[in-house]
Order: structure tokens, then sequence, then C-alpha cells
């Protein structure tokens, strides 16, 4: 608004009650012009009416006390006090909420929620605003169920996204030389030495009163709080929904697979609508350059969960175990495992490589980088590999992708999204829970709760903003155009050959350790395993072809003494996997491997081929939860 001119504003909410603190939440919408010249908003509050002389009448529950040219009201339900002049009205309502109304009416919503020094507290723990001397930008946070909009007149400007956790910054604001306050336009960026509130205000731009504190940083731009719901246009040029779309406008569709809360796989489609793939479930998936998916699935093994390879038809089982996965540009994955490990695919087997990692994203161009295990503010520490080690970079995430160029984009852990840009971090607007770029595209899972996991987004680089895409998931990676996939490369038969190994054993999620000693002769496996319960139970099995059976005889050992378990299993690369049933397994989901590397002093096994020979090995078994080496 400009000089004297009146508009009619309707201040609305989700119910038309103020008194409970969900309904903080106020959003303020111009009411339809209708030429008149005095007010007629109202308040939230059943019989609270804006005069056109700038005064508040209340009915129902408030009873007024007029003091000369100034009232207070009281509710008598609610024994608080209502100021109420031509310029300013301050109110407490139910602890919740103070609002403030400029006559002829802009509503300033100031929560109580903050702990800036700034803003003091009278002895009911309500916030009264004051005139602030500190000129640096400022983060304003908003809580959960609540997103922004900017007007510009009648004319809905830009909108900021839904906030369902408390975290990341919304907007800023800072005291301008006049001593006003000065928005931020659109969502900010991160900069280290912000001070931080968690003050969640809603203030709009007034000229029609002398009292000027307040300023937005554009004249004739107002600012609103919202719930979290569509906003509605004043105008019917403008969406429903700002800034989103339910469909991409590029007309490209790219290689994305995505995985939701229920382990369920999809592939997107021609349509943007996601294809399910039956077969297996999984908790990441991983999408390569040249079009090669990945997945970490469900089944417990060592290392974290099994890895599967997609065929074309079908996911082939590969061994090794991982709880987080990306791929390269020739279709070799990188993961993670449980111990915060790294490998990649060489070949047919894993190569370990330096460092710990709670996530990993690989560019087209062949950059890898790694999010540590190191926390740090946001997160925990980014590193890039440089081809033989990881070199720091400045910053800190939870999840990471690389795009064609060998930039990563991140996700914090406030939410936050940003993008290298060679010398820093670039704040992308929205929040997020995974990000992939991948294929000419750029997604996020965002933090709204959607059936199958959380909202689902692809970035509009020339509108930048993220545009809806219908679906829900909890995990997302996007590639190159899918060629066919090369037959897993496994040696035509795994020969055990005597020796000590290591073996671990899950029950139901628990670790047990064990060493077997182990003499294999055409095929019959003889041999002790050593326990911390029992240190010398016999052992007995057969190989044929890559599958092994081997029985544990716990006579004169332990709480199961003479009494059998079996472990049945497959000879995987340089690995052993397979279940076990018996004595104390039967009725408990049990999983067992057995590392095909000998202790020193045992044979070496080299090549493709795996041959367990004679010597010593450790085995590690879990019952329901225990570890026994």
């Amino acid at each position: 608004m400009q000089g004297n001119r009146k508009t009619d504003w309707l201040i609305r909410g989700v119910s038309g009650i103020l008194f409970p603190a969900l309904l903080l939440l106020l959003a303020v919408i111009p009411a339809q012009a209708g030429g008149q010249t005095g007010w007629k908003s109202a308040l939230m509050v059943p019989g609270a009416q804006v005069l056109s002389s700038g005064t508040v009448k209340f009915t129902g529950c408030f009873t007024a006390s007029n003091s000369g040219a100034k009232a207070w009201y009281r509710c008598s339900d609610q024994r608080r006090r209502h100021r109420v002049d031509r310029n300013t009205v301050w109110s407490r309502v139910h602890r919740n909420v103070n609002f403030r109304l400029n006559a002829p009416g802009f509503v300033y919503l100031i929560f109580t929620t903050h702990v800036d020094k700034n803003w003091p507290y009278d002895g009911g723990g309500a916030t009264i605003s004051k005139k602030e001397k500190n000129r640096k930008w400022k983060n304003v946070w908003l809580g959960p169920g609540l997103r922004y909009a900017m007007f510009r007149g009648n004319k809905l400007v830009s909108t900021g996204p839904y906030v369902n956790q408390p975290g990341p910054p919304a907007l800023r604001y800072r005291i301008g030389k006049d001593g006003k306050i000065q928005f931020w336009e659109g969502i900010p960026r991160y900069d280290k030495g912000l001070y931080r509130i968690t003050l969640t205000e809603a203030m709009f731009h007034n000229t029609n009163t002398a009292n000027k504190t307040y300023h937005p940083c554009r004249i004739e731009y107002k600012l609103v709080f919202v719930p979290d719901k569509p906003i509605q246009s004043v105008t019917a040029a403008s969406p429903s929904t700002p800034n989103t779309t339910q469909h991409a406008t590029n007309g490209q569709i790219s290689n994305t697979w995505i995985v939701n809360k229920a382990g369920n796989i999809y592939r997107l489609n021609s349509k943007m609508g996601w294809t399910h793939i039956p077969g297996k479930k999984a908790i990441d998936i991983g999408v390569g350059a040249n079009g090669s998916v990945w997945i970490v699935g469900t089944s417990p093994v060592y290392g974290g969960y099994a890895i599967y390879r997609w065929m074309g038809d079908k996911f082939a089982r590969v061994d090794g175990g991982a709880v987080r996965i990306d791929v390269d540009q020739n279709g070799l994955p990188w993961v993670v495992n449980s111990m915060n490990d790294i490998y990649r695919r060489v070949g047919n087997h894993w190569k370990r490589m330096p460092g710990k990692a709670v996530d990993i994203g690989i560019g087209a161009n062949g950059s890898v980088w790694v999010i540590g295990i190191g926390r740090t503010p946001g997160g925990h520490g980014i590193w890039r590999w440089n081809g033989s080690n990881w070199d720091k970079v400045q910053g800190a995430a939870v999840r990471i992708d690389v795009d064609v160029a060998g930039n990563p984009w991140v996700v914090n852990d406030a939410g936050g999204i940003f993008k290298w840009n060679g010398k820093g971090w670039n704040r992308l607007p929205g929040l997020g829970t995974d990000i992939t770029v991948g294929g000419g595209s750029e997604w996020v899972i965002g933090t709204n709760s959607v059936p199958g996991g959380h909202g689902i987004y692809r970035w509009n680089s020339r509108r930048r903003n993220w545009e809806r895409i219908p679906g829900g998931a909890v995990a997302i990676s996007a590639g190159g155009s899918p060629i066919p996939a090369a037959p897993i490369v496994h040696s035509a038969r795994h020969s055990l050959k005597s020796g000590k190994y290591k073996a671990k054993v899950w029950v139901d999620g628990k670790l047990y350790n064990s060493t077997w000693s182990i003499k294999v002769e055409n095929g019959n496996v003889t041999g002790l395993s050593k326990w911390p319960c029992c240190p010398s139970d016999p052992l007995r099995g057969k190989v044929t072809g890559n599958t092994i059976r081997i029985q544990r005889d716990c006579a004169g050992q332990g709480w199961n003494k003479g009494r059998i378990q079996t472990y049945t299993g497959t000879i995987n690369g340089n690995l052993i996997q397979g279940t076990g049933t018996g004595t104390g397994l039967t009725g408990h989901k049990t999983t067992w491997t057995l590392l095909l590397n000998p202790e020193p002093g045992s044979h070496t096994v080299h090549g493709a081929r795996f041959n367990l020979k004679s010597g010593r090995y450790k085995v590690e078994t879990r019952v329901g939860g225990t570890l026994y080496n």
C-alpha cells in the first residue's frame, strides 16, 4: 500500500478460534475490494472486529473497560489483557502468540519459542519486540507445518518450502540504517557466523501509520506465514500450489530409480510416473552414468546387507555387504559398509579403499566424493578422492551425489540443500533428506511426509525451484541411459582348501565370532571350530561345486552339549555366505559368513579362483545379538 490508500484485509487461518496453540499459524490474504473505507478484519477470535477508527471491538468472552482515548480488553476465560489504541494492538492469547495490529491494519506475529536476547520477555513469558540496532543478517527459523508466501499488491510473488521439522532457516532479516527491518527475499544461503534465532514472525509493510519500525525489504511487498496446505493466490493466474508442479516441463525422462519406505523399488516411466520393479527390496540404490543399476538389499550379511545388480529383467546377487552404494561411469559400484569402510568393485572382487564414510557419490566424469565419519556442524566432513587418498573440502553434510562436472550436491543434517561451485557452497531452495544428480537431472527426496516416504522433487534450472513429482520415497538415484548388463563373473568352480579362517554368525542380529581350522580333502571337510564358550567343537561337511554344508558337533562343549548345528552356504567370490539351523539356531534368523582369506602363516589365495587351504582362521558368529569369535 502507498499513501493513505486503504485496502480491506481478511485475517484467517485453519480455524476460527485463536486460543489453541496449533492455531498460531495465521494467513493474511487480501479480501475482495468493495470500495469501503473502513476495516472489516477478523482476528480469528469470535467477536473480535477491527473498526474503521483503528480500534478493536471484542464481544463474547471479552469485556471492555475504556480508559480515556485508550481501551483495555480482558477475556474473562483466559485472563489475558488486550490493549487497543489507534496505532497498536498488543495481545497475548493462551500464552502462545502475540499479535500487533497497526491501523489501518497489518498483523505482526511474534512467537514465544525463541531465545534471542534482542527480543525481551514480559513476566508471563510473552515476547515483545523492540527496535534493534544490529545490522547483520539474521536467520529466521520456522517451526513445523509452516511455509511463507510473499505478495506484491494482490499478486503472489514467491513462496518458501513447507517445513515439517524445525531447523533450517526459512528467511533472513536485518535492521537497516533507518532502524527498520529489512527482509532478504527468497530462501537465504547458509552463512557461518549468523546469529541463530528460533523466532517465527510475520511482518507486513505498512505506510499508513506513524509507526514504521518494521519494514520489509521492498515497498509494496507483504510477507505472510501460512499453514502446511496449498496457498490460494489472490489472482486467478497464480497456481494453487506455487513453486510446485505435478510434472517435469522439459520433456526429458532420466534413468531415475527410487526406493520407498517399504523397500519397494520403482523406476521412472515415460508418463512421469513410477513403475514397480518386483523381485527384491532395498534400502539404497545407485545408478551409474552408463545406466547400470545396483542396490543394497534387505537381507542381513556381513558388512550390512546383500548387494545386487540389475540385469535388465531381475536382480542378481553379488558378494559383499553394504549400507550405502553408488556407481561409477563404468558401471562398477563403490560402497560403504556397516563398519563405515569404503570398497570399490574391481573385476569380480572388492578392493578396500582408505578412509571411512557414511555416504558416497560418484559423478559421470569419475569424480568420487564421500561424507566422512567426523562430526562437524551440519553433519559430517566432506572429502574428495584424488586418485590415491581423500582431500578434505570445507562444509558438512549427511547425503551426497556428484554431477557430470564433478561438483557435489549435498544435503546437511538440517535438510539444507547445497551445490559446490568449485570454491564454496551455493544454497538452493527447499529441504531434502536424499539427493541425486545424474542423467541430466537433479532430484531430492523432500521432508514432507507422503505415502511411501517423503515427497519427490526435480530441479527446474530455469525457474530455479523444485518441481513436485508424484510419489513418495526414502532413497533416489539417477544416471545415464541403460545399457545391457554384462554377466557377473564368477569362477567356474571354487574349491576350498585347508586353512584357518574367520567365521561370523548372526543370530537375530547379534554377532558371534569364531575361528575355524579346516582340512579339505576331495570335497570332504573336517576340522575344529573355536568359540568363546566352546574351544574345540568338531566340524565335518562337504563341498559340492559352489555349495558348502558343514555341521558343528557341540558334544562335550557348552550349554548345547551333544547337539548339532548345520551351516549351509554358497561360495561367492572370496566369501562364503549362508544360513544356520539346529541347536540354538532353529527358530531364530541365523546367517553366517566365512572370509576366504587365511590368517598369516596359512596358504594364500590368489586369482579369481578362491581355494580354502590349511591354516588358522577367525570366525565370527552372532546368536541373539551376542558376538562370538
